[in-house]
């Protein structure tokens, strides 16, 4: 029989065994932050929310959630999750960082350097406020390089011991997006590697330095280490594809089979992201070019940008028109065309092929315009 200190002590292991059960399952910071590099969004947008419920102090989870936002498009959302955590924690730059990027993206410089200078007024000696602001002035349209440098640079100065691989991530893409300076992000690269040797982002970069010199078989080897540290890294597939796509017109005796691979790996980074609208329409885009229309058609059918006024709607009308088209559906084909030209406000994106395709639609339906 069972004394009542005896049962004190059971009811005590096993509520201990529950709360260790319950913290081997809790979410982290960290854990958000590599769904986010995984471009899993909506997942980690789940995942923010979660730790944003379970202590509403902590700026840092107002901070990513609101970069998942800017991510996907959203910047109004954005802007007020930035805003609610710096009313959470006033003390930390980093949300004025956000409010800043949110800034550069809605084509507002002025107010965005508004923001930066109050979070290093903040933040000064912090190096995550010089790297996150470096990151942003990167993150646009049309990348301000003079302005990311000293901010990256400032950055790599405060963090002296080198603890944090993003620095050196965030210095190999300043290079790499540069196109002619490959040889500068490599060694960039390497540091990041240092630090942390299973950095799938760090080797996929080095993998498409490889691909942009051409040099396709280096390049699918390295990928494919960064497959080998995560199988379900996804963006290391989208890249794999990538690699194979070019490979396959670069090498007509293997483009069939490098064609088949490119697809099977574009088709595995979609499955393991969280299938947003970006993620689909890169899916989408690989396609065309490897003249799956077939496919494209049942993919765009359902493809819908954020909002109607998104220039990524453009894309997705042209790819609709053009895969009708292609699988002889001439009156959708016309339909999509016209919608395609209406879009007065994207007439410089059209394209010699748009009218192409236009007179391939009327002749195959046998109308005149």
């Amino acid at each position: 029989m069972m004394t009542m200190k005896t049962i004190k002590k059971a009811i005590t292991l096993a509520l201990g065994l529950v709360m260790m059960g319950t913290a081997s399952f809790a979410q982290s910071l960290a854990d958000a932050k590599k769904a986010i590099d995984a471009e899993q969004y909506q997942k980690a947008t789940s995942m923010l929310k979660t730790l944003i419920s379970s202590n509403a102090k902590d700026g840092n989870n107002y901070f990513y959630l609101g970069n998942t936002y800017l991510l996907t498009d959203e910047i109004d959302s954005a802007r007020a999750v930035y805003t609610n955590g710096i009313a959470a924690s006033p003390k930390l730059a980093l949300n004025y960082v956000g409010l800043g990027q949110a800034d550069l993206l809605s084509k507002n410089p002025t107010s965005a350097k508004t923001n930066f200078d109050k979070a290093i007024e903040m933040g000064a000696k912090n190096y995550e406020t010089y790297l996150y602001i470096g990151k942003a002035y990167l993150a646009q349209e049309n990348p301000d390089y003079a302005a990311a440098l000293p901010m990256l640079q400032k950055a790599d100065e405060l963090d002296s011991k080198d603890k944090d691989a993003e620095t050196f991530l965030a210095l190999g893409d300043f290079y790499a997006m540069q196109l002619t300076k490959n040889s500068e992000a490599y060694p960039q690269y390497l540091r990041a590697l240092d630090i942390n040797p299973n950095s799938t982002r760090a080797i996929v970069q080095i993998g498409r330095m490889f691909k942009m010199a051409f040099s396709f078989p280096d390049a699918e080897n390295k990928i494919k280490e960064a497959v080998a540290v995560d199988a379900n890294y996804g963006p290391a597939y989208r890249e794999l594809a990538e690699v194979q796509m070019r490979w396959a017109d670069a090498d007509p005796k293997n483009a069939e089979a490098k064609r088949s691979e490119a697809l099977a790996n574009m088709k595995k980074y979609l499955d393991l992201t969280d299938k947003s609208f970006d993620s689909r329409l890169r899916y989408a885009q690989f396609l065309v070019y490897a003249n799956d229309y077939a496919t494209l058609s049942q993919e765009v059918a359902t493809l819908q940008a954020p909002d109607a006024n998104n220039p990524k709607t453009f894309v997705v009308k042209r790819m609709q028109g053009y895969s009708a088209i292609e699988n002889k559906d001439f009156a959708k084909g016309i339909q999509y065309m016209n919608e395609l030209f209406a879009r007065t406000q994207d007439a410089s994106r059209i394209i010699g092929s748009d009218y192409l395709y236009f007179g391939k639609a009327y002749a195959g339906s046998g109308k005149e315009r």
